[in-house]
């Protein structure tokens, strides 16, 4: 599978790159006398809920980019006009980090100006938006997917991945977003903050 071609043969098909089905194996939970339970559920908002939803939790400080953000989306792949045949899967949810920090000069302005908010003094206050706006824009890395018929199933399976995502975001980020082999680190980063990363 990749992110351009999903067929649907169970309820629910994930889908991450390279090395990430050996992330999908680790167990990630909080040890108990019982067990490993599920780690606390991470708390998200909603951006919208038209033409699929979009959901973003609050900023993740991180030594490197800054601080990021975790948006959950939704592809209503019928409305896209995605859906040939009844083997089709009519929803894709995606799990992507965005870093309006690590994208602060240049390439902000230019997801903001596709945008039409470059001038708009709220934009630039707004991390959240700026957030929305990269994700949009497609300055983002896509760090899981799934696909199914039912949408609800969906998010809850992507909500439940937030906690390990977090915890081991270095390892998600690492893997490949194309067959060029940018990671996702090229993807989160601005030109300018990978190449002073790398300098320094």
């Amino acid at each position: 599978m990749s992110y351009d071609a999903l067929s649907r043969k169970t309820p629910v098909q994930m889908h991450i790159c390279n090395y990430g089905v050996h992330l999908e194996r680790i167990q990630f939970g909080v040890l108990t006398p019982a067990g490993v339970k599920d780690a606390d559920a991470v708390p998200m908002r909603m951006l919208y809920e038209d033409a699929g939803k979009r959901m973003i939790t609050d900023a993740i400080k991180h030594e490197e980019l800054g601080e990021f953000y975790l948006i959950i989306e939704t592809t209503d792949m019928d409305d896209a006009g995605a859906v040939e045949s009844d083997t089709d899967s009519l929803f894709v949810v995606d799990i992507k980090a965005v870093s309006p920090t690590a994208c602060a000069g240049s390439c902000l302005e230019s997801a903001a100006r596709s945008s039409g908010c470059e001038k708009d003094e709220e934009f630039l206050k707004n991390p959240i938006w700026q957030a929305e706006c990269l994700s949009t824009y497609g300055k983002a890395a896509h760090l899981w997917q799934a696909a199914g018929d039912d949408e609800e199933q969906l998010i809850e399976e992507a909500k439940k991945r937030l906690p390990k995502i977090i915890s081991m975001f270095g390892f998600y980020v690492d893997q490949s977003q194309n067959r060029m082999g940018e990671s996702g680190w090229d993807w989160i980063m601005s030109p300018e903050k990978r190449t002073a990363l790398k300098e320094g």
